[in-house]
């Protein structure tokens, strides 16, 4: 039996969902998405006992023993188990502070003037692709960052620009 047909025997057995999980994510997926929905899943699953691990660095998630792992983009040459949950929408952003120091930019080609906060893995989320403009845009880096939530930190207290995801864009950005 394959592993589909063994987790969709599981799904449908009936029997409520018990035991450990342990769910391996990114930190400010967890801080912006899961945390704040927790209540809602131990309503309907309370026999359920989360070990959550949050980590923005790459890890063998195999050797991790994760359950469920949650991550962003395309997982390569990977022969476990995969499926899209959304596609996030990404944007920059900086604070006004920094914008008035620096110059509003105008067009995405204006922003190579600017200094970017960046994320250190995985380095497609520090490239700028605009619809309309067939080459990237080269932010030059200042700042290089492990952990999410220190970059939004950053760009939220007036450090230069930096690409978020969607989910990332709530309260203060």
């Amino acid at each position: 039996m394959d592993h589909c047909e063994t987790l969709q025997d599981i799904a449908s057995s009936g029997q409520a969902p018990s035991g450990p999980l342990r769910v391996n994510e990114h930190v400010l997926y967890v801080l912006h998405v899961l945390a704040p929905r927790l209540a809602e899943f131990y309503a309907k699953y309370p026999d359920i006992q989360l070990l959550i691990d949050m980590t923005d660095t790459l890890v063998d998630l195999i050797g991790s023993h994760a359950d469920i792992a949650i991550r962003l983009g395309q997982l390569p040459n990977s022969e476990m188990l995969q499926r899209s949950l959304w596609r996030s929408v990404w944007k920059m952003v900086a604070s006004p502070k920094y914008l008035d120091r620096k110059g509003w930019p105008k067009t995405p080609a204006d922003l190579a003037q600017l200094e970017q906060v960046r994320f250190a893995v995985p380095e497609r989320i520090n490239i700028l692709r605009f619809s309309g403009h067939t080459a990237s845009v080269r932010v030059p880096p200042s700042i290089t960052a492990d952990n999410g939530e220190a970059v939004r930190q950053m760009v939220l207290n007036g450090l230069r620009i930096a690409r978020f995801s969607n989910f990332m864009n709530d309260e203060g950005i």
